[in-house]
């Protein structure tokens, strides 16, 4: 098993997993955007104001 250190969000294959507690919003968002479009993620995360506590980027 190799563990990655550097990623907040890690994606292999079908098992999507985060290092954390508001990381989950990336790792939710990116999920999202991957099963609807990224336009849905989008609209979440204004609606959740996601940008208010994070500047990373969950495409």
């Amino acid at each position: 098993m190799d563990v990655q250190f550097d990623s907040n969000v890690v994606i292999d294959g079908r098992v999507i997993t985060s290092n954390g507690s508001l990381v989950s919003y990336q790792a939710a968002l990116m999920l999202l955007s991957k099963m609807t479009s990224r336009s849905k993620a989008e609209e979440v995360a204004d609606t959740i104001q996601y940008n208010r506590f994070s500047d990373k980027v969950y495409f």
